[in-house]
């Protein structure tokens, strides 16, 4: 797979199949509802939105940061 890259420079997924940020921020929204803050963590956000913690670290830093956005 090709890696495309936004008007911020960041890599993105190929058109048609949403960002990496927006992946992690659908996923993070529905398990910060499900477990709330303190029984989601960081790792299993990652893992549902396929991606590495580096990544989410990447786009969001610390997991109060993702929690904001």
């Amino acid at each position: 797979i090709e890696t495309l890259r936004g008007e911020t420079g960041r890599a993105e997924t190929p058109a048609g199949t949403g960002s990496v940020r927006d992946r992690i921020l659908d996923e993070a929204q529905a398990l910060f509802a499900e477990n709330g803050y303190a029984g989601t963590s960081t790792r299993a956000i990652a893992q549902a939105a396929g991606v590495n913690l580096a990544q989410l670290h990447y786009y969001f830093g610390a997991k109060r940061d993702l929690y904001k956005a």
